[in-house]
């Protein structure tokens, strides 16, 4: 079980646990990676989407989306976020998508 990447980062997701719940640091590497994988996923998405709109859409989709190197950053600041709560959750959307 501790074994699992996709269970690591869903505990490494819970903003309760982050990264308190283990000592083992191959064990939140594992997770870690995985949740990196998949933020980088959603990075390809957003540049994709952006590629397919119009000016106008170009404009305005700057001031909606979350960009690239922010999403990058989220799972850091998300990391070292005092607080506890799901509601912490909101303040790092391509988290929060996970």
């Amino acid at each position: 079980m501790l074994a699992d990447p996709e269970l690591i980062a869903a505990a490494i997701l819970v903003p309760k646990f982050k990264t308190c719940w283990t000592s083992d640091e191959n064990i939140l590497k594992l997770g870690l990676d995985y949740i990196r994988s998949h933020l980088d996923c959603q990075a390809e998405n957003y540049i994709s989407e952006g590629s397919q709109s119009s000016e106008e859409e170009d404009f305005f989709s700057s001031l909606k989306k979350t960009g690239p190197l922010e999403i990058a950053q989220q799972l850091d600041a998300y990391l070292g976020y005092p607080g506890d709560t799901v509601e912490v959750l909101k303040s790092f959307p391509a988290v929060c998508h996970l």
